[in-house]
This record gives C-alpha cells, structure tokens and sequence, in this order.
C-alpha cells in the first residue's frame, strides 16, 4: 500500500512539470514563453532559425504591422583597399565607382591600380570614374591613363564623369574614357594649357635652355596629340588656342561641341524621330507671315 502511495504521488508530480513546463518539458521553452511578445500574431519564424525576442529587433524591424529586414549597409562587409574606392547599383547593374580629386600627385594612379584589380576581383567590369581636379602632375595623370588603357583593352567600360573641374592633367584624364561614356554636367569647367616649369635660383646657358624647351615641347606635343585623336579638335586647333599663356577653357556645353565629353548629365537628347518633327513644324511656322508684314 505504501508503494502505491509513493508511485502514485510521483505520478502527480510529474504531470504538474508537464502542465507548468509545457509539454516539451523544456524549462527554456516555458521561460521564453513567459517574456513579452515584440512581434505580430502573423509573425513567420526567422529564416536564419535565430528566434529570440531580445535579438530579433537587430535586424527586424515593425512596419504597418508586419515584421521587415532593416536596411543594412551593403559596404560595411566590403573591404575596400582605399577610401577612394566604391561599388555602388546603377541601372541594377554593380559597378565600381572610383574617385580622383584634389591635385594629381604621386599615389593617384596607384590607388586606381589598386581599384581595378578589387573590381576585378569581384566581377565587376564597368567603372566609373569621377574627375574633380585642378591637375597635377602630367606623368601620374599618363600613368593613370595606362591602367585605364590597359582595363578598356580588355573589355572594360571606363566610364568618366565630370562635375566640377577637370584641368590641366586632369583634361587630358577626361578625354580618355571609352568613347560613349564621358559625361559632363553643363556647368563643368574643362581647361588645357601648355606645359609650366618653374624654377628657382637655376643658372641656364643657351644649351641646356635649348635642352629644356624641346623637352618641354615634346611632352605638350605628346598631350595635344591625344586630345586631338579623343576629340573633335585637329592638332593646330588645339596649339593655336594653348601657345603661350594663353589657355583653353570650355563649359560643359562647349566640351560636348568639341568632343570632350558624350553626354550632358541631366539632359535629354531628343530623338531623331522628336528632331525631325521640330524642324518640320520650324518650317510651318517661318511660312507665317510677320504682324509687320500685314497690311
């Protein structure tokens, strides 16, 4: 009888566990039970299987009444080998957006080095490269002209775009993207002159002056040669508008005439079908008879 008694007290206990516990028997799953609800009654589990309310709102979050993914910053599990160096989604497509500015000095064509073999690295082959630049030096500006020669060789869309300033060194940059992919804002400033050197405290005889200016005349006639095969402009054009102190400048509108650039960023070029209309009611209109030429 006293046997019957124990079993059946623990009989009795073990189903209160069930009942309090819940029928896991889990004490974790009772506790969690117990903590306040922090989503919707059409909540969904978490795809990750990572369910818990004091986690959850990390990376949900509540919107009319449904459960959302909050927004994450898609770089901040890149790692970029500069801080000039970005992918962004343009036209749902990924590209690699790259950015020169300030003076062209030793470094700027090591960090787009850097850059294309990153872009490379993730499958990216259309880049666009933003020019802001008063100029600098003109062996790094043909130094970065050879990395984007050697990226458009392979297939590569080195797109350019201009907001700002594109000067001296960095004109010659400007004309050197792929052709169809050089834009310019209408108010962008382009300008080219010819070489400057300036030294100080130096002592030149007529020899190693004579030495000095064909040096300085090879490397302007170097630039005025790429322009000219990049543009519209000849060659004599572009030595009669930069010789001496005088210097070229053109707004964006201007470089679009000139060959400089392809697009004007945030214009509509109308279509040949919309020019033709145009013209034809132009013509319409000039039949119309002035009010001054009315009797």
């Amino acid at each position: 009888m006293k046997r019957k008694v124990i079993l059946l007290s623990l009989l009795i206990g073990a189903f209160g566990l069930s009942v309090a516990f819940g029928a896991s028997g889990s004490f974790l799953s009772a506790k969690a039970a117990e903590k306040p609800k922090l989503y919707p009654e059409d909540y969904r589990p978490c795809p990750t299987g990572i369910i818990d309310n004091d986690k959850c709102m990390e990376c949900h979050a509540v919107r009319d009444g449904k459960f959302i993914v909050r927004e994450t910053d898609p770089d901040k599990s890149r790692w970029y080998p500069n801080y000039k160096t970005q992918i962004i989604t343009d036209a749902n497509v990924q590209k690699g957006y790259f950015v020169i500015d300030g003076t062209i000095s030793a470094g700027t064509a090591d960090c787009l080095r850097d850059a294309l073999r990153f872009y490379e690295s993730k499958g990216i082959n259309h880049i666009i490269i933003e020019l802001q630049t008063p100029g600098g030096s003109v062996m790094e500006a043909w130094r970065t002209i050879g990395y984007m020669e050697k990226y458009k060789l392979k297939g590569w869309i080195i797109e350019v775009r201009t907001f700002g300033l594109a000067a001296s060194a960095g004109f010659v940059i400007a004309v050197s993207g792929s052709p169809g992919h050089r834009y310019a804002a209408p108010s962008t400033e382009f300008m080219y002159h010819e070489c400057w050197s300036l030294t100080m405290f130096a002592v030149d005889t007529p020899s190693s002056a004579e030495v000095k200016s064909n040096m300085l005349r090879h490397i302007q006639d170097t630039g005025n040669i790429w322009i000219s095969e990049h543009t519209n402009m000849s060659i004599d054009e572009i030595h009669d508008a930069v010789r001496g102190e005088k210097m070229l400048w053109l707004r964006g509108t201007q470089a679009l005439e000139k060959g400089v650039v392809d697009h004007l960023i945030g214009t509509i070029k109308p279509s040949p079908e919309t020019v033709e209309k145009m013209e034809k009611v132009k013509a319409i209109l000039d039949t119309i008879p002035e009010l001054d030429d009315l009797d």
